[in-house]
């Protein structure tokens, strides 16, 4: 950091403490971390204190409430890391949770679950690993009916792929009857995992061979349950939160 950007942020800084008004704190701040951004320094810290009186002049005299700009404090915040990104908007649900800012916290937790869903799928081989796969699905369930539908839809395809059978006898998880619905394979076994999942016919079974396909079988129930309930319960939370 050179002199120059160092004396002025020193001079914003004697400024944001010796002001006695909010928004002339929230201006001073304001200030400050523009200057720390275009010069890659990190103003963290800056930003929560950013949050707090952004609100505040929000709800004061000169301001309205209703004038809370999402797109500006998104835009703001794109520049920290995923994971800071994650602090600091979960941050502000709590804040905007005290507030009872039902409208904006939608906006809010909706940005969280994406920075989530980023975060997951930085790590190398996500998709191999049950924690993160299933972490994955619970958060995409938990937007709307849409994403519900959307998250059954991956799973039921997540399931059409684990249990397609193999030749290699040390790859057979699961004996399954299949009833023959079609002379295409991969379609027939399509629609005997349908109608399995669905129970439309009691003569499919899946009988898992060995421990590993117990594993996945009990695994995939786990996550169909928890997907519903997720929804439900994120649900029930935020008219609790409101």
């Amino acid at each position: 950091m050179s002199i120059d950007i160092e004396n002025i942020l020193i001079q914003y800084e004697e400024r944001y403490l010796n002001s006695t008004n909010d928004d002339d704190k929230f201006n001073y701040l304001n200030l400050i971390i523009n200057v720390k951004r275009d010069n890659n320094i990190n103003c963290y810290k800056e930003f929560k204190k950013y949050i707090d009186l952004y609100l505040m002049t929000l709800k004061g005299n000169i301001f309205k409430y209703d004038s809370f700009d999402f797109d500006q404090i998104k835009k703001k915040l794109s520049f920290f890391s995923d994971e800071e990104q994650n602090d600091l908007y979960n941050y502000l649900k709590i804040k905007l949770i005290q507030d009872n800012n039902e409208s904006d916290l939608k906006k809010v937790k909706n940005e969280i679950n994406i920075i989530q869903l980023r975060l997951i799928k930085k790590a190398k081989f996500w998709f191999f690993r049950p924690k993160s796969v299933f972490k994955f699905l619970l958060i995409i369930s938990s937007f709307n009916i849409l994403s519900i539908v959307l998250s059954m839809i991956l799973m039921f395809i997540l399931e059409i792929t684990i249990l397609l059978p193999t030749n290699n006898i040390n790859h057979q998880f699961f004996k399954i009857s299949y009833i023959d619905y079609s002379d295409f394979y991969i379609w027939n076994h399509i629609l005997n995992i349908l109608s399995y999942t669905f129970e439309i016919d009691s003569e499919i079974k899946i009988v898992p061979v060995n421990f590993l396909g117990l594993f996945i079988m009990i695994f995939i129930k786990i996550i169909k349950w928890s997907v519903i309930l997720n929804y439900l319960v994120k649900n029930l939370q935020s008219k609790i939160e409101i």
